[in-house]
C-alpha cells in the first residue's frame, strides 16, 4: 500500500464512459415509445401549471409521482443497478420521493401554483418548455446516432 498516491480518480471509476452511453442507448431502444408518452405527460404537467385550477396541483404531483416510481424501478434497478452497486439506493430514495409527491400533493392537495397575474408559474413553465424542446428528439428523427444514445427518459 506504499503506492497510494499513483492512484488517481479514474482508478476509482466503476465502468467507464463508453458503457454508460451503451447502457443509455440500450434502455432507449428497449422503452422507445415511451418516450413520446413521457413528452407528453411533460405537456400536460405544463399545460396544468399554467391553467391552474383547484385540482391541477393533484394531478401534477400525481403525473411527477408516477414517473419518479417509473424512474426507479424501469432504469435505476432494471438497467443502472447492472453497472452501478449505488443505484439500488438511488431508486429507494425516487420512491421516497414519490411517496413525498403523493402525500404532499396528491393526499394534502399541497402542491399550488399561482394563478394570478405574477411571473411565478412562468418560470417553471419556460423551464420545461426547454427541457421538452424538440432538440430532446431531434436525433432520433434527423438519424444522428452520436446523439440518439443520450436521449433518455430524463431529458
Amino acid at each position: 500500500m506504499s503506492e497510494w498516491w499513483t492512484y488517481t480518480l479514474t482508478d476509482f471509476l466503476l465502468f467507464s464512459p463508453r458503457t454508460y452511453y451503451r447502457l443509455f442507448e440500450l434502455y432507449n431502444a428497449a422503452v422507445w415509445p415511451l418516450q413520446l408518452v413521457t413528452l407528453a405527460l411533460g405537456v400536460a404537467v405544463l399545460i396544468l401549471i399554467l391553467r391552474g385550477g383547484a385540482w391541477s396541483g393533484r394531478v401534477v404531483a400525481a403525473i411527477l409521482a408516477s414517473v419518479w416510481l417509473l424512474v426507479a424501478w424501469a432504469y435505476l434497478l432494471e438497467r443502472y443497478d447492472t453497472i452501478n452497486w449505488a443505484a439500488r439506493y438511488f431508486a429507494i430514495a425516487f420512491a421516497i420521493q414519490a411517496a413525498f409527491l403523493v402525500c404532499t400533493g396528491v393526499i394534502r392537495d399541497r402542491l399550488r401554483f399561482a394563478t394570478s397575474n405574477s411571473q411565478t408559474p412562468l418560470i417553471p413553465a419556460k423551464a420545461g418548455i426547454q427541457s421538452l424542446s424538440i432538440r430532446a428528439l431531434g436525433p432520433r428523427f434527423r438519424g444522428d446516432e452520436r446523439n440518439e444514445r443520450l436521449i433518455s427518459l430524463a431529458s
